[in-house]
């Protein structure tokens, strides 16, 4: 038998029951989300980005080997030739000599730097390539690029000469080599251009890549950068 305690308390659940089924406000209904609809925008923004085979930046376009033109801010403008089309023998059997590369190694690019127009001395000083990976390809006149790699000859002791990796060369070669050197250093294609002058001059570096995504030029030295663009015909 249940004690009154228990039904007191049993009809108090029973009477407060009803009440509590009819009240909105103190109880509230827990709602399902509403299931968003993917558009098929929203699924192309979900999509993994497509794997990209060029190496080649965003917005950056990449150009091939040929003629590119570039204008100084002094006036002068410089047309090059990457890579050159003239061979140059001479140079080639230098290069070879001194241990610096043997052809095929390295790649020969001709300025023309038309200075009619010119306020400034022209030296070529360098032009840099960039390829799609982002390697960068210096490009100097001959005498600055031997004294890059360190290729000049020189007399290690009294008497002995040598090239820079150790081969050892004769006195003769030493003098044959520096006379040589001191050709290009003062020829025609390594000299620059006074204003109102023109003239090509020579610039060698490692081989050119396929492809450029940027051709820079310092026509006056290291703080005076252009960009060169393929020529239009």
């Amino acid at each position: 038998m249940f004690s009154s305690r228990t039904v007191r308390a049993a009809a108090a659940f029973a009477v407060a029951l009803p009440l509590l089924a009819g009240c909105g406000g103190g109880t509230e209904k827990i709602s399902k989300a509403p299931e968003v609809k993917q558009t098929q925008a929203t699924q192309e923004e979900q999509k993994p980005a497509a794997k990209n085979d060029s190496a080649t930046p965003e917005g950056v376009e990449a150009t091939a080997p040929g003629t590119y033109e570039a204008l100084s801010e002094d006036g002068a403008v410089v047309t090059l030739e990457l890579p050159s089309t003239e061979n140059f023998p001479e140079v080639s059997k230098l290069l070879s000599d001194m241990h610096a590369g043997e052809e095929g190694d390295y790649s020969y690019v001709l300025a023309d730097v038309d200075n009619r127009q010119g306020t400034k001395y022209v030296n070529m000083f360098l032009v840099l390539v960039t390829d799609p990976e982002g390697h960068e390809y210096q490009y100097r006149t001959v005498q600055n690029s031997l004294e890059d790699l360190e290729a000049l000859p020189k007399e290690v002791s009294d008497g002995k000469y040598a090239l820079n990796d150790g081969t050892e060369i004769s006195k003769e070669e030493y003098y044959r080599l520096s006379d040589a050197m001191h050709k290009h250093a003062t020829g025609p294609l390594s000299e620059g251009v006074n204003p109102h002058a023109r003239r090509k001059l020579l610039l060698v570096g490692p081989k050119l890549p396929k492809k450029f995504t940027s051709v820079q030029v310092y026509p006056s030295g290291i703080f005076e950068l252009v960009f060169a663009t393929p020529k239009q015909p």
